[in-house]
């Protein structure tokens, strides 16, 4: 899975060639505090068009945004990130974005659970030593599940330039058994990336 990603990420960058969000707008999220910890967030390519790709349902114009969370802290901490899924309830997640037209007012944000691209169902937690980066490659226009629909942060066709905040939900230490958000929990919001979305290529 990983060697995919990182094919699709090359393939995008060949192809390509205000309002306080602060606090988890997640309900469920409500319970973690914001973190001390330093954490970082760059995009890989800050130019991205929209990816054919061959899912469950067929093929279909796939918008992803890659970026570096870079650990700079001396805490080990874990997250859980869920990957887009054709089925059933939307995977579990604990990872968000809100994206936003850069020409629209700064409370217009469009904001929602966040996956990363790919079907994947197997569930693992993301562990971040100090030190450590990690690159995450985010499905923008992911529709949901054939039963859970959601509102995509960005329609595959949607020309224009665009900025981005991810929020991080996570725990200190490697223990995989906490899935749940709890009082121990501690959210990050990244700074605002912009980036521009191009056509789609296709032959």
């Amino acid at each position: 899975m990983r060697e995919s990603i990182l094919v699709l990420v090359a393939a995008v960058a060949l192809a390509s060639s205000g309002a306080d969000l602060t606090a988890p707008y997640h309900a469920t999220w409500s319970l973690a505090r914001r973190t001390t910890l330093d954490l970082r967030v760059t995009a890989v390519t800050n130019v991205i068009a929209p990816v054919s790709m061959q899912l469950t349902n067929g093929r279909a114009d796939v918008l992803v945004l890659p970026i570096l969370i870079e650990n700079r802290s001396r805490q080990v901490i874990t997250d859980w990130i869920g990957h887009e899924w054709y089925g059933g309830n939307l995977p579990v997640t604990q990872f968000g974005a809100s994206v936003r037209r850069i020409d629209v007012p700064a409370t217009s944000w469009r904001t929602s659970d966040a996956y990363l691209v790919g079907e994947d169902p197997t569930f693992e937690p993301t562990v971040w030593q100090p030190g450590q980066s990690h690159l995450l490659a985010i499905r923008l226009n992911y529709p949901g599940t054939g039963q859970r629909h959601m509102l995509p942060l960005v329609e595959a066709g949607s020309e224009g330039r665009y900025v981005v905040k991810v929020t991080l939900i996570f725990r200190r230490g490697t223990n995989p058994a906490k899935l749940r958000v709890g009082t121990d929990s501690e959210y990050f919001e990244s700074q605002e990336i912009e980036f521009t979305v191009r056509k789609p290529q296709h032959d």
